[in-house]
């Protein structure tokens, strides 16, 4: 979202577009003000000229880069955490411990489609005896229409993660240093604004610029399993049906269309609604190395170890205390005591701690620019136009930007 110096929401579809008129530096970001000149000036005089947008390439400039509105800015997150569980479209949450590949979510026009890989869930730090049957997300794979396919594969004895885009390996090097993470982060662009970056340590970002589709992955540091966060722009629900273990706008629903109607606090019960939703080696997405199939990540007669009968096994033990007051107060407390119950590990907790956080975060965020875009509907109505910008605002700052490059190209040759 834009805002002017007054701090009035700008939505306008003014000259240039999408073109960002002014720009913030990224706090210690070499040169990053240079690549705003590069990536965003550049590219909108070359296509539209320097005074007004007569040049015939600026509609497909616009079209590429279209202004944001900030309408349907973001729906609620979805996806899998943990060991696993997973929030669905309608805002709901249950779990799911399956072994093998499964469709995450897929629309019904087969244009999308996110294949999640469950195994086993091993943590070197405690001890396997104090463990029971849990699985976690290790890999994923996303097709979105006509784009790059992308793939995410853990490898925890290698402390290791792979990315590869059409089946080919990205060679990048992830860094492990907060300083290092400000001063490069991305990973992967193409021209149809396919990116994927670092986003943090331990946390990286899928973006589609076109659909408006993201995603959120974050590795736990013990590299174990992976957390897979999906956003899905709200404009979605009126072209498209979707179908998976996520299931739609409606809720669950069968690969029939039917609705689910088992409680989605019992586990055991879904647990034959989301064995429907496994791949199958000719469905399969995921790319596999030599020696590796589809048919060795799967276990047809796994059963995992589920929460009542957890909760049970584990009740008036020390165990079950702990987890008790570590998940007190959160809002999916049975689910937070489920994993560390059944993986004995009390770090767990924090994972389900900053997920609730985030999910906070994300709504209040969204709450204050509904209440922006309401504010900036009334100011249109009233005045009968949007915040008035400076005429030469874009010229100003591409001669600023000129200025900038000048400067640092003179500094160079001195040195």
């Amino acid at each position: 979202c834009g805002y002017d110096n007054s701090g009035v929401m700008s939505t306008a579809r003014r000259r240039g577009s999408g073109s960002s008129k002014a720009h913030y530096p990224e706090t210690l970001k070499a040169l990053s003000t240079y690549r705003h000149f590069f990536s965003d000036l550049l590219p909108y005089y070359s296509c539209c000229g320097s005074s007004t947008e007569t040049l015939p390439t600026c509609q497909q400039y616009i079209r590429y880069r279209p202004s944001g509105t900030c309408v349907n800015l973001i729906p609620i997150p979805t996806g899998g955490r943990g060991d696993p569980h997973f929030s669905t479209f309608d805002g709901n949450s249950y779990t799911f411990n399956g072994h093998g590949e499964y469709i995450l979510l897929k629309s019904i026009d087969g244009q999308f489609e996110i294949q999640v890989r469950l195994a086993p869930l091993v943590n070197e730090s405690v001890s396997p005896v104090s463990m029971n049957n849990a699985t976690a997300i290790i890999a994923f794979v996303i097709r979105n229409e006509d784009q790059p396919r992308v793939q995410f594969e853990l490898f925890s004895k290698l402390r290791l993660i792979e990315i590869r885009v059409d089946e080919k390996l990205l060679e990048f090097t992830p860094l492990t240093e907060q300083d290092e993470l400000l001063s490069s982060s991305l990973i992967y662009t193409d021209d149809r604004q396919l990116i994927i970056r670092q986003s943090d340590v331990n946390s990286y970002s899928i973006s589609y610029g076109e659909s408006g589709i993201q995603f959120i992955v974050d590795v736990r540091s013990q590299f174990d399993f992976l957390d897979l966060i999906s956003i899905i722009p709200n404009t979605f629900k009126e072209k498209r049906k979707f179908q998976g273990i996520l299931g739609g706008f409606e809720g669950l629903t069968y690969p029939n269309g039917t609705n689910v109607s088992a409680n989605l606090n019992d586990d055991q019960a879904l647990f034959s609604y989301g064995e429907l939703w496994r791949t199958t080696n000719a469905s399969s997405l995921f790319y596999y190395i030599l020696q590796d199939s589809h048919a060795q990540h799967q276990d047809l007669n796994y059963r995992p170890t589920f929460q009542q009968d957890l909760f049970t096994m584990y009740a008036n033990t020390s165990r079950f205390q702990m987890a008790k007051n570590i998940c007190r107060n959160m809002t999916r407390e049975q689910q937070c005591m489920y994993d560390i119950l059944i993986t004995n590990d009390p770090t767990l907790g924090q994972i389900h701690q900053t997920y609730e956080t985030t999910l906070q975060v994300l709504n209040e965020y969204v709450q204050l620019v509904t209440i922006d875009i309401e504010n900036d509907k009334t100011t249109s109505m009233e005045t009968g136009k949007t915040t008035p910008q400076p005429e030469k605002a874009a010229a100003n700052n591409f001669i600023n930007e000129i200025w900038k490059i000048a400067l640092l190209a003179l500094i160079v040759l001195l040195h």
